[in-house]
């Protein structure tokens, strides 16, 4: 039986992490391809750095790909477009995002991101970043 975490060690510990540094390299992350065919390389996460509820992740997106339809329970899902344009469907209304585009998308909002030609980064769960690319 595991013991629940107390209010107390859950603040200390990110107390304690927000005293460090993290950095890793986008290189050094290993892909992997999702059901919907984006790739994925996860930057920053709970298995590499001291955070909780967050993370960083490149994803690309081929040009007239999508990331399918989902949502996050708990998780913000912030992107960043870096290259080219796409579309964000949220709760059924749809959004042109382009090169330069930041987009929140707020926990239990259902949403899909189609590529044209774009790369962007993703950020879910409270910070996670992604990327659309058509190459």
């Amino acid at each position: 039986m595991v013991a629940k975490e107390t209010w107390a060690s859950v603040a200390r510990r990110i107390a304690s992490s927000l005293e460090t540094m993290t950095v890793q390299n986008l290189s050094a992350q290993p892909p992997f391809i999702t059901k919907d065919g984006s790739t994925i390389r996860s930057i920053l996460d709970r298995a590499n750095a001291p955070v909780q509820n967050q993370s960083l992740a490149e994803a690309r997106v081929p040009a007239g790909g999508r990331i399918e339809r989902h949502y996050h329970k708990m998780a913000e899902e912030l992107y960043f477009i870096l290259e080219g344009a796409g579309e964000i469907e949220l709760d059924g209304e749809r959004h042109t995002v382009r090169r330069g585009d930041a987009i929140l998308i707020l926990s239990l909002r259902v949403f899909s991101v189609c590529s044209r030609i774009a790369r962007c980064f993703s950020s879910s769960d409270l910070v996670n970043s992604a990327a659309l690319t058509g190459s």
